[in-house]
C-alpha cells in the first residue's frame, strides 16, 4: 500500500496522473492568499474523486491535529467539563466538513510537536469519536489515519486500537533508524498497520531529506534511502506498505523549483521493491490439525515464501478425514509467524443391534453425516417398533439427524398377538361354525348343536368324552371339541280306560254274577273292552 500526499494545489500534474497501483490519496489544503480555490475543490469533487473511486483507489483528507482541538473554542469548555456528547457532536462537524462534501473516504490527522496531558485527552477523545462515527473496529471503507514524525507516544497509545493506519515520517533517517523505531510502537499496534514514509524535495524549500533526488536511473536508486526504505520489513512481520509526500516532485533534485511533469519513475520503481521485499520474505507456518472439538490431533511447521501459495496435505490419521472444501487447502502466507487451523471430521462407527431379527451391516459415518436408513429386520412372530438410541428404548433414533459419536441403534420388536382356531366336532349333528381366539382369551359359547332322536349332552375335550371342555380357561393351542348325544328310548303303549263310569259299574255287575250264577258265560261277555292303542 502506498498512500501519496499531494501538497500543492496549483499544479500541472493531475491527481488523475497518479499510478493506479497507490491506494491512497491524500490532500493537502494549502492555498496560496489571494487565490481563488473554489475551481481545485470543484474539480476535486466532480472529477479527481470519481476518477479515483472507480480505479479502486480512496482519498483522504489530512487536517493538522490543531483542527481537533478547535472543541474548545466551539464549545467554550475545557477536558474537565467537555462531555461525550460534546465530543461526538465536533467529530461529526469534522466529517462534515472536510469529508463529506467531496465525498472523501477518511481523515488523515498530522501530529508532529510534543503535546500537554490536556491536548492529549482532548484530541484521544476527539479520535475516539471519530473512529465510532466512521466504524474502524467495524471494519468499514473508511479510514482514519494517525500522521507523525514521532516515536511511540501518550497520544498514540490511546488512540491505537481506534485508527486505520499510522504513518511514520521517517524522512532523511537511517534506513538502520527504522528498526529501532518499529520497537517503540510494535506493542501498540501490529506491522501491517504501519507505513514508514519518504519524501520527494519540495519547491521553495530549504529541507533536503536526500531521500529520493533527480532523475530516475537504476544506479541512483538501488543507492537511496528510498530503496533501502522501500526493502525494509520489520523482523517479526511484514509493513503495511509505504507512502511518498510531495509526490508530484517526483524526478525533482534539490533546490530545483521549477514546476513540470513527472512520469513518477522514482514511485513506480518503490512499489516494486515494496512487492519484492513481500514476495522474498520467508514465513513461519505452523499448521495445527484439530477435531471437532477443537482438540489438537497434530501439527506441522514449514517454510514457505510471502505471498506464495501452499497446498496444506492431510496426514493420515486413523479414524480422521478432510470433509471440508478442497479450496481451503490452498494457502496464500501472509506476513509473520502464522498458524492454519485445519479441522478434520472423524470417522464414526454405526452398528446396528437387530435383537434376534434378521442382520443389518454396520456403516461407516463421517462426523456430521447422516446415517442411511437400512432395510426393516423381520423377526418371526413379531413386529418391527423402530430403532432406538439406548438399551432400553428411551430415545428413537431421528435418521435425518447428524451424528458426532460412534453409536449402536437398537431394534425393538413388539411380540405378534397369535390367534388359535377352536373347531366344533358334531358327528351327525347341526354343524358350528370354528371359531379364531386370540392366545390367552376365552373363546365364546356357541349355540347348541340338534340331532334327530338326540340329546345333547355337552362338549369335551377328547372323542372319549371323559373331560368336559371349560369355555372359562383361556385358549392356547388350536383345539377340536367333541359333542356329546344321548339317544331318546321309545315309550310303552297304556291302556285307556272309558270316559264314564259305565264300564266299571257292569265289570262290578258280572263279577258280582259269576260269584252268583256261576256262569263265566256272562263274565266273559261284559268283559270286553277296547284296548289303548295310542
Amino acid at each position: 500500500m502506498i498512500p501519496i500526499p499531494i501538497y500543492r494545489d496549483a499544479n500541472v500534474i493531475k491527481m488523475t496522473d497518479l499510478p493506479k497501483e497507490i491506494d491512497i490519496v491524500s490532500v493537502f489544503h494549502y492555498v496560496n492568499p489571494g487565490t481563488d480555490q473554489d475551481l481545485f475543490w470543484e474539480t476535486l469533487k466532480n472529477d479527481y474523486v470519481p476518477t479515483l473511486h472507480e480505479r479502486g483507489q480512496r482519498v483522504v483528507r489530512t487536517l493538522d491535529y490543531k483542527e481537533l482541538l478547535k472543541i474548545k473554542t466551539n464549545t467554550g469548555k475545557d477536558s474537565t467539563t467537555l462531555t461525550d456528547d460534546d465530543y461526538h457532536a465536533f467529530a461529526q462537524t469534522l466529517i462534515d466538513t472536510y469529508m463529506t462534501p467531496w465525498n472523501l473516504d477518511g481523515l488523515d490527522v498530522d501530529m508532529e510537536t510534543n503535546l500537554n496531558s490536556e491536548e492529549v485527552a482532548i484530541i484521544s477523545n476527539v479520535f475516539i469519536q471519530l473512529s465510532n462515527i466512521l466504524q474502524i473496529k467495524e471494519g468499514s471503507d473508511k479510514l482514519l489515519i494517525y500522521d507523525t514524525n514521532k516515536d511511540n507516544h501518550d497520544l498514540f497509545r490511546e488512540i491505537a486500537p481506534h485508527i486505520s493506519y499510522l504513518f511514520i515520517q521517517a524522512y532523511g533517517r537511517n534506513p538502520q533508524s527504522l528498526d529501532r523505531t518499529w520497537e517503540t510502537y510494535q506493542s501498540d499496534i501490529s506491522s501491517t498497520r504501519v507505513l514508514f514514509g519518504i519524501s520527494f524535495y519540495e519547491e521553495q524549500d530549504n529541507t533536503n531529506w536526500n531521500d529520493a533526488l533527480g532523475q530516475f536511473s537504476e544506479e541512483k536508486y538501488l543507492a537511496s534511502r528510498a530503496y533501502q526504505y522501500a526493502k525494509w520489513q520489520p523482523k517479526d512481520g511484514e509493513k503495511g506498505g509505504m507512502f511518498v509526500y510531495a509526490v508530484d516532485r517526483d524526478g525533482k533534485d534539490y533546490k530545483e523549483n521549477t514546476i513540470g511533469e513527472t512520469d513518477f519513475a522514482w514511485t513506480k520503481r518503490m512499489m516494486q521493491t515494496l512487492e519484492e521485499s513481500r514476495l522474498e520474505k520467508i514465513e513461519d507456518i505452523t499448521i495445527e490439525f484439530k477435531n471437532s472439538r477443537n482438540e489438537l490431533l497434530m501439527s506441522k511447521s514449514l517454510k514457505a515464501a510471502y505471498n506464495s501459495e501452499i497446498s496444506i496435505e492431510i496426514p493420515n490419521l486413523a479414524g480422521y478425514v478432510y470433509n471440508g472444501d478442497l479450496s481451503a487447502l490452498k494457502y496464500t502466507v501472509k506476513q509473520g509467524p502464522q498458524t492454519v487451523v485445519v479441522t478434520l471430521s472423524q470417522v464414526l462407527d454405526v452398528t446396528f443391534e437387530v435383537n434376534g431379527g434378521t442382520a443389518i451391516s454396520n456403516q461407516t459415518i463421517v462426523e456430521d453425516g447422516l446415517v442411511a436408513r437400512p432395510t426393516e429386520p423381520t423377526r418371526a412372530g413379531y413386529t418391527f417398533d423402530g430403532r432406538y438410541v439406548d438399551e432400553a428404548f428411551t430415545s428413537r433414533f431421528d435418521f435425518d439427524t447428524t451424528i458426532n459419536k460412534n453409536m449402536t441403534l437398537y431394534a425393538k420388536w413388539h411380540k405378534q398377538a397369535l390367534s388359535y382356531t377352536l373347531s366344533f366336532e358334531t358327528g351327525e349333528g347341526s354343524k358350528v361354525s370354528p371359531q379364531t381366539v386370540l392366545e390367552n382369551t376365552t373363546a365364546t359359547i356357541p349355540p347348541v348343536p340338534t340331532r334327530d332322536g338326540y340329546t345333547f349332552d355337552g362338549r369335551y375335550t377328547t372323542d372319549q368324552f371323559t373331560t368336559k371342555f371349560d369355555f372359562n380357561l383361556p385358549l392356547n393351542a388350536d383345539t377340536t371339541v367333541y359333542a356329546k348325544w344321548q339317544i331318546i328310548s321309545p315309550t310303552k303303549p297304556t291302556e285307556v280306560l272309558p270316559a264314564t263310569g259305565t264300564a266299571n259299574t257292569l265289570m262290578n255287575v258280572a263279577l258280582t254274577m259269576s260269584v252268583l250264577g256261576g256262569s263265566l258265560i256272562a263274565l266273559n261277555a261284559y268283559m270286553k273292552r277296547k284296548s289303548n292303542t295310542n
